[in-house]
């Protein structure tokens, strides 16, 4: 899936991936590859991007 993370200040990722975890407002949630399209309000916390190679990238927001 393809999967932007921007914030007021600068874009974090622009990428593929096929899961993300957020911190959101009624708590931590994931999305998976094939998901219906999401727009959010997040909270401060960590950002988990799996990447489809199986990298992980953590996000600080």
């Amino acid at each position: 899936m393809k999967v932007e993370i921007i914030t007021p200040e600068k874009r974090l990722f622009t990428g593929e991936a096929k899961l993300i975890q957020l911190p959101g407002a009624n708590g931590s949630f994931e999305i998976m590859n094939n998901h219906a399209p999401v727009i959010s309000t997040l909270f401060e916390g960590k950002i988990k991007v799996v990447e489809l190679s199986g990298n992980k990238l953590f996000f600080e927001i």
